[in-house]
């Protein structure tokens, strides 16, 4: 790939026209000689000051026979245990019919699975039934859009409960076309980075991950952040710093094409 014409552009979103740090509207200057047609994202620090169970995604709902409630926790980060203890106190406060719940993790005896098993206790025999749409279900180790009933008062997570959802970062921008989408950047969040601390990805194949300029007149833009299910992320007002880099594209196989005729 050849570069003729390049712009780099340091992004903090606290220096935002609009919006909050998470979705926000940015004013940048164009030139008459700016002939630009590609953007990428050159390098990223993302804030980890996203909740792991956040608005509006902190609830499932708790059916008992022909009754059911919406069991909501708080918002914030849970450990395994705080998760734990935080649920079952839940239950235990909003069951419909008085059912006793309790929640266990595998001892030091037994083989850890990763999951969490859920008993139940009530005077009726009830069977209760967790339902999950876009909310929880990954952390408590559950797939999306599913029933998932007792059966001799204990349900096992299905799958290992995954505290750590959001390891997939999408940022967005209308100055972009990526096909059918307009995510200028994915970035993976490593495991090792602790909550409150921050992710930081750099580019290394500026070609790969160029996307295609939707204008080069626009003179403001916007991005916002989501996670892997196309949800927005809210930072919590800590700012996020990208740098971007604007460039005109010269396709290296065709103009040797045209020097050769």
């Amino acid at each position: 790939m050849s570069i003729t014409h390049k712009k780099l552009f340091y992004i903090n979103s606290h220096n935002r026209i609009s919006g909050t740090n998470s979705r926000f509207k940015y004013s940048i200057t164009y030139y008459p000689q700016d002939k630009f047609d590609r953007v990428a994202l050159l390098q990223a620090t993302i804030p980890k000051s996203f909740y792991t169970v956040r608005k509006n995604l902190n609830s499932f709902t708790l059916i008992e026979d022909d009754q059911s409630t919406v069991i909501t926790i708080p918002i914030g980060n849970y450990s395994r245990k705080s998760l734990q203890d935080t649920l079952e106190k839940k239950l235990n406060e909003l069951s419909p019919n008085q059912v006793k719940y309790a929640i266990n993790w595998p001892t030091s005896q037994q083989p850890n699975t990763g999951k969490y098993i859920f008993t139940c206790a009530s005077t009726r025999d009830i069977q209760p039934v967790f339902s999950f749409t876009n909310q929880l279900f990954r952390h408590l180790g559950f797939d999306k859009d599913t029933k998932n009933q007792f059966v001799n008062n204990v349900l096992v997570s299905t799958n290992v409960i995954n505290l750590q959802s959001d390891n997939v970062l999408s940022i967005h921008s209308d100055l972009c076309s990526n096909g059918d989408d307009d995510i200028l950047q994915e970035i993976y969040s490593a495991a090792g980075s602790p909550d409150f601390s921050n992710i930081h990805w750099q580019n290394y194949d500026l070609e790969a991950y160029s996307k295609q300029l939707v204008s080069n007149t626009k003179t403001s833009f916007t991005i916002y952040l989501t996670d892997q299910d196309g949800n927005e992320v809210n930072l919590n007002g800590v700012n996020m710093n990208l740098t971007l880099i604007l460039f005109k594209h010269n396709d290296v196989s065709q103009l040797s094409k045209k020097k050769k005729v």
